[in-house]
């Protein structure tokens, strides 16, 4: 891999953008899981509403109809010859007239034979209708389960619509009991629900459609917000040392790299390298709390010094690196020479009055020399030699 790619992939923009991909990738998701699961929630508690308003409504039915028909109709009504009788006449009049007012598909009544199936007595439609019931009929096998819950005394609901060879419909049942609290038969009734399957199905599409466009407004408004605000403090966090507000060895690198690249701005590079050579001794002798005002003052004094003329770095935990593009050398090397010691000087005695005595800052320069230096690297490399073999220390 080439330095142009290395640039391309470790620049702070190719670093960032991943970074800013991957949350703003977690931001979607998360916008797309809320809105989704509020969907979710939002349908079930209609489903549920529409539900529980079908119930009420056939309780009231049911309790009209048991209210009006003589528990006779059970004992009676066995087989399609009792069809005619002036009893099967009057509860089916009974029935017709509840299943037109209440809008039901179906109203019927229906027993336990004394064969042990389940029949039909009364249907609430009439005769001549294609799907009529007569008395005597068997129940559908599909409603068998149901109708053997019914007659042991339960109230049953459908959980939810069925689709059966006569159309969508939502069935429930209310057991009918004689003077002694026996089940002596139940009443049926069947909602047409082809308009609720039709209803669910419109308003799972507008529901849908109002997610997708939740979501989408929610990752814009999200994403805007999170590039405005969180973005330019995550771009400084990433190249920053927060101990002393200098950029980092990483910010350092890619300079480096960058630089390197460009020839023109190479040629006036200068790197002053500076280093705390007795930190190890003050954290050892006087614990880590003067160290730590040590590397601050020498942040303080650095940043002074030398953040007019280039971009300060603290690229180790005792090492400090000053990048100058000036063409001005003479003014770097008197900063070098008497601005940095006398700046040091002027604020020592802020420090912890036995440790001060150890603070020493080495310092190294080298400018960039097309004959003797291949790559910027071998400029920080002769600096490093300079601040270590030349021990040039400050204090």
């Amino acid at each position: 891999m080439g330095d142009a790619q290395v640039i391309n992939k470790y620049s702070k923009k190719g670093v960032f953008r991943r970074i800013e991909t991957s949350i703003i990738l977690i931001i979607v998701f998360t916008a797309i899981a809320t809105a989704f699961t509020v969907f979710t929630v939002v349908n079930l508690q209609n489903n549920s509403k529409i539900t529980h308003s079908l119930q009420s409504q056939s309780q009231i039915i049911a309790r009209y109809v048991i209210r009006n028909i003589p528990n006779e109709v059970f004992g009676v009504l066995n087989e399609a010859a009792d069809q005619d009788t002036v009893l099967f006449k009057e509860a089916q009049s009974v029935l017709n007239d509840a299943r037109q007012i209440a809008n039901l598909k179906y109203l019927y009544l229906i027993k336990q034979a004394k064969t042990g199936e389940y029949i039909y007595i009364v249907d609430g439609q009439d005769a001549d209708t294609k799907d009529y019931c007569p008395t005597g009929m068997p129940v559908e096998e599909g409603l068998i389960e149901d109708v053997g819950q019914v007659l042991d005394g339960k109230v049953v609901f459908a959980d939810k619509v069925r689709n059966t060879g006569y159309g969508a419909v939502y069935i429930s049942y209310w057991p009918v009991f004689n003077e002694t609290n026996s089940v002596i038969g139940a009443v049926g009734m069947e909602y047409d629900a082809s308009n609720l399957n039709q209803l669910d199905r419109s308003s799972l599409l507008i529901g849908l459609s109002l997610c997708v466009l939740v979501v989408i407004v929610l990752s814009i408004v999200s994403i805007s917000v999170f590039k405005s605000i969180f973005t330019p403090f995550y771009k400084k966090l990433t190249y920053l040392d927060v101990f002393t507000g200098f950029d980092n060895r990483t910010a350092f690198e890619l300079e480096i790299k960058r630089l390197q690249l460009n020839a023109k701005s190479r040629t006036n590079v200068s790197i002053i390298l500076l280093k705390l050579d007795k930190l190890k001794d003050v954290n050892d002798q006087f614990g880590h709390t003067r160290g730590d005002e040590h590397i601050r003052y020498a942040a303080a004094v650095i940043n002074d010094c030398f953040s007019a003329y280039g971009k300060c770095y603290r690229i180790s935990g005792e090492e400090f690196c000053v990048i100058s593009l000036s063409s001005r050398q003479g003014d770097l090397q008197d900063l070098v020479n008497r601005a940095l010691p006398a700046a040091i000087e002027a604020g020592v005695d802020n420090l912890h009055p036995a440790a001060k005595a150890h603070f020493s800052l080495a310092c190294g320069t080298e400018h960039f020399d097309g004959v003797r230096h291949h790559s910027l690297r071998d400029v920080f490399d002769e600096a490093d030699r300079s601040m270590n073999h030349g021990k040039k220390a400050f204090f």
